[in-house]
């Protein structure tokens, strides 16, 4: 069978800039780095369906537990 790969974002999606030294610094940097003067994309959604479909071109595997952690206050 199959895998498809559903795309979900929930309301907007936004991106705002942080500052860092490297790249795996700004990634270990967290919420409280976030200012609402530094966003500098927000897109509303508005498609039909807040979400979408892609055909996977390989076989996928969920993300770890420690990644589902991270993210569970949103998910």
């Amino acid at each position: 069978m199959k895998q498809f790969i559903v795309h979900q974002t929930i309301e907007i999606a936004m991106c705002y800039v942080i500052e860092a030294e490297t790249l795996e610094e700004a990634r270990d940097i967290d919420n409280e780095a976030y200012d609402r003067s530094k966003i500098i994309d927000i897109q509303v959604l508005d498609w039909d369906h807040p979400w979408d479909v892609e055909e996977a071109e390989a076989p996928v595997k969920p993300v770890s537990e420690d990644t589902l952690k991270y993210w569970s206050n949103i998910l």
